[in-house]
């Protein structure tokens, strides 16, 4: 995926036009109002080029923004409108929970030279496996990792009407006994993001990551963070596949770094190994690995059903102090 052509989501002048047509006819918010969510199907079908959610993954939100909806609400448990589009400028029909994943985070700026971080609401307890670690033993007895939602069939429904999909969390947000006391603060940007995976019209395989940076406003909807100041691009994907190709990573269906920086962040842990599992951290020693195994510092990691990764062979193909190589500002 070309995340150059992600960011070319302007093309919204369509659907800004239809809803703002529409808004003297009753458009506004909700799956209940016909006129509003016309917006989103009309527009889809007029610019299949510019809403394709496999080229344009951001429209998944960019056209419930067009159409006058809320594409998220904090009251309790978030609510999330989203569409998919195929390329051809039909709604993609028929997912189901199969076919998405939900995260959730807020950016916490950073303090005493420390860059921003994303801090995820939705926490798990991983237990380390008798005899799986350095040596064979595990460095510690369980250790916390920021995850995706959990999800149940009934999560996820279709507005046929109005073309679009509306994702409810189990997790409540708003309650710090269910976030590992991570505190719902709605004045600071959040991120909610999708692993999303469904097939194209033409039968191919879609995976891609929509991703959507707002704030909540006194009645809990979400207000789009359109300040570059305000939110955080931690590196651009676009430099990773310069050398991966396409980065694909769990299953193959994490395919941004804009996705993966909500759960690789300082408060997820490997309880075998004992390593940190944030991005920056994880992706500096992943591509270290060489030297730092000629110093004697292997760097392992024991991921999903207890496999191992060692990374003793993985050597950065330039000089590890080419930082722009990776890195971005902020966007």
């Amino acid at each position: 995926m070309d995340l150059s052509r992600l960011h070319s989501i302007g093309r919204m002048g369509l659907a800004a036009l239809v809803a703002a047509g529409l808004a003297g006819c009753g458009g506004g918010d909700g799956g209940g109002n016909a006129p509003a969510t016309t917006a989103v199907t009309t527009a889809a079908a007029a610019n299949p080029a510019g809403t394709n959610t496999a080229d344009n993954p951001k429209q998944a939100f960019g056209l419930i923004q067009g159409a006058g909806l809320t594409p998220v609400t904090v009251n309790s448990p978030p609510v999330v409108n989203f569409t998919v589009v195929n390329q051809n400028g039909q709604i993609v029909k028929g997912l189901t929970t199969s076919n998405v994943s939900f995260a959730i985070a807020k950016l916490v700026p950073g303090a005493d030279g420390n860059p921003d971080q994303w801090v995820n609401y939705i926490y798990r307890t991983e237990t380390a496996a008798a005899g799986v670690g350095p040596n064979g033993t595990p460095a510690q007895a369980s250790a916390k990792q920021a995850t995706t939602d959990a999800k149940t069939a009934t999560q996820l429904t279709f507005n046929e009407a109005g073309g679009y999909y509306t994702y409810t969390f189990s997790t409540d947000i708003k309650d710090p006994t269910k976030t590992n006391n991570v505190v719902f603060e709605p004045t600071r940007t959040h991120r909610v993001a999708i692993q999303l995976s469904y097939i194209d019209a033409d039968g191919t395989p879609v995976k891609v990551n929509p991703y959507f940076d707002f704030t909540v406003d006194g009645n809990g909807k979400s207000v789009a963070v359109t300040d570059a100041s305000k939110t955080r691009v931690m590196a651009d994907v676009t430099s990773c596949n310069t050398c991966h190709n396409q980065l694909a990573l769990h299953g193959g269906g994490r395919v941004d770094v804009q996705y993966c920086v909500m759960c690789h962040n300082p408060g997820t842990v490997d309880a075998n190994s004992g390593n940190n599992l944030d991005l920056k951290q994880m992706v500096h020693k992943i591509h270290s690995g060489r030297r730092l195994h000629a110093e004697g510092h292997d760097y392992t990691i024991w991921g999903y059903g207890n496999s191992e990764h060692d990374y003793a062979e993985v050597g950065f193909p330039q000089d590890l102090r080419n930082c722009t190589k990776c890195c971005s500002r902020r966007s």
